[in-house]
């Protein structure tokens, strides 16, 4: 993955958008792109500092608000529960439901 532009260059980039340059100017002199110039400079007026937001991180799961709906489906039909078991067969719980037809049941 790349890294994120250095503090010191985001700054300078945001104080020349700030002394009247244009994003499209400020671009070409320090050799980055528009619209990075464009969301750096957003950034500095919305926060009061262009710093890179944390980069990765912990994401949550796809079907997280379904887990225990799933689960007790899944302890309703016992014939399920290989499919749970073997990744290979069925990658994730989106393929379970879609081979029981789940995507119409009510929130």
């Amino acid at each position: 993955m790349a890294r994120a532009y250095s503090l010191d260059l985001r700054e300078r980039v945001v104080a020349a958008v700030l002394h009247g340059l244009s994003c499209r100017a400020v671009a070409v002199r320090f050799d980055v792109s528009v619209a990075s110039v464009v969301k750096w400079a957003q950034r500095a007026r919305e926060t009061g500092s262009p710093a890179a937001r944390p980069m990765g991180g912990k994401r949550p799961y796809l079907l997280a608000g379904q887990r225990s709906w799933l689960l007790a489906r899944l302890d309703e039909k016992p014939a399920l529960v290989r499919w749970r078991r073997s990744p290979r067969k069925c990658q994730d719980l989106r393929s379970l439901a879609e081979l029981e037809n789940l995507q119409s049941r009510p929130n």
